[in-house]
């Protein structure tokens, strides 16, 4: 019998707009689940309803209050614990990442038939420091953009407490530092086991976020999600785009598209050309009395005058 699953997606965009990517992750994981509600915590307009229609049962939007945390909370709370226990399964998930980059629903299954309590795609490992806002310790933990709990869970009272009391902060350092970074270990305390996709604990890397910071050790593995995140960190984000055309289908327009709208183009360019290809065809007549401006930043005088001998000796 097929298990009754409930996915809680959690939407910002800081322009009030809706990414192509989002849809597209909606799109290929949402025949996984029985029922999918969107939160989005930035405005969407009616082309926006209308595009996610088809695409889960149930739209709310709210403003920022609390981050991902306070909306995954207000989708509970409004759908009811006494409806939420009907379910199988709960998966909680953000659109922070690009994906899926492989098949879904065999990840999904082979995750619930281990028997496990609690699961997601990737852990981060145990440090001595770094905790946003206190440079504390950081506890091993599931990292909150994909998170599923099973029945035995959600009926727990001690999970019910943990999002009932869950607050709407104002810094996302808050968030991370009460729940994103405590809620692994809150329920293994409980008597609850967890497991990942991908355990990064086994790795001898020297970042103990590897999906942020070194995505190229996982793509390889299958790790079905990347890091929005992750391509302005690496240092070679073109690579981790090779990476992906080389073991997955996603599109990679959906990646340059997003960068493209999202950021300036000091921050995109390192991701897409920006070069403009000339049309040779079109008669020289038509570029006649155009004025082209050109920026340069100086800082080596001597090689600024390098650049202006080769630019007067361009015939055009």
């Amino acid at each position: 019998m097929e298990k009754k699953r409930v996915l809680i997606f959690v939407h910002f965009n800081p322009y009030g707009s809706l990414s192509s990517h989002v849809l597209y992750t909606l799109e290929h994981i949402k025949d996984c689940y029985t029922k999918v509600v969107f939160v989005s915590n930035s405005p969407l307009s009616l082309e926006h309803k209308e595009n996610l229609r088809p695409l889960c049962c149930k739209i709310m939007e709210r403003p920022n209050f609390g981050f991902d945390f306070g909306a995954w909370k207000d989708a509970l709370l409004e759908m009811g614990w006494n409806e939420i226990v009907k379910f199988d399964t709960l998966t909680i998930m953000n659109d922070t990442c690009f994906g899926p980059l492989y098949e879904f629903k065999p990840i999904i299954e082979e995750m619930e038939e281990s028997g496990i309590d609690f699961w997601g795609i990737t852990n981060h490992r145990k440090q001595k420091s770094g905790m946003p806002g206190t440079n504390g310790s950081i506890p091993e933990h599931i990292q909150s953009y994909f998170l599923s709990f099973n029945h035995r869970v959600i009926v727990s009272k001690i999970f019910q407490d943990f999002w009932n009391k869950v607050e709407y902060f104002d810094d996302v350092n808050d968030v991370i530092k009460n729940y994103e970074t405590q809620l692994t270990q809150y329920l293994i305390n409980a008597g609850f086991e967890y497991n990942v996709c991908i355990d990064t604990v086994k790795f001898s890397c020297r970042n103990n976020n590897l999906a942020t910071w070194q995505p190229d050790v996982l793509l390889p593995l299958k790790n079905p999600f990347i890091k929005i995140k992750s391509f302005l960190l690496y240092p070679h984000p073109q690579y981790l785009k090779r990476l992906i055309v080389k073991y997955s289908n996603f599109p990679i327009s959906l990646i340059d598209d997003y960068y493209n709208c999202t950021y300036n183009p000091n921050v995109s360019i390192d991701l897409s050309s920006k070069n403009l290809v000339v049309n040779h065809s079109i008669s020289n007549k038509l570029y006649d009395n155009v004025k082209v401006a050109m920026h340069i930043h100086v800082f080596y005088l001597d090689v600024f005058e390098k650049y202006l001998q080769k630019l007067s000796e361009i015939s055009y």
